[in-house]
């Protein structure tokens, strides 16, 4: 059986407040494990490692609960036929993680682009 691309693995996402912070609604999404991961990376800030981790036991297990200071996650994988053992786990996330590294140094070649003044000839 050959190991599904994240970008094809869907996720219910169930985030609500942290019961210390009070009640608040509960705010359901779905989206694909890859966007999780940018999402965590990209836009949080959170290390690979950090990502990596949920990631596999989200894949493992079928679901995490991640709770950070002001709001707790709940990601459930949509189908439970998504779920992998540990080393197909590690292998998927691992070739995500690879494409994740490419997009960084395609957007990093573009971000370093320098101006350069061309004086008129004489």
């Amino acid at each position: 059986m050959s190991i599904r691309s994240l970008n094809e693995i869907d996720l219910k996402q169930i985030s609500e407040r942290a019961p210390e912070k009070g009640m608040g609604d509960k705010i359901e999404a779905r989206l694909t494990v890859a966007l999780k991961i940018k999402d965590y990376v990209f836009r949080l800030g959170y290390s690979l490692a950090d990502a990596k981790a949920f990631t596999v036991h989200l894949l493992t297990a079928g679901k995490v609960r991640l709770a950070f200071p002001d709001y707790i996650e709940r990601l459930e994988l949509v189908n439970k036929s998504d779920i992998l053992s540990a080393s197909e786990a590690e292998t998927a996330v691992k070739a995500h993680f690879e494409s994740i590294a490419h997009e960084r140094i395609e957007a990093s070649a573009i971000a370093e682009t320098q101006k350069m003044p061309i004086k008129p000839p004489v």
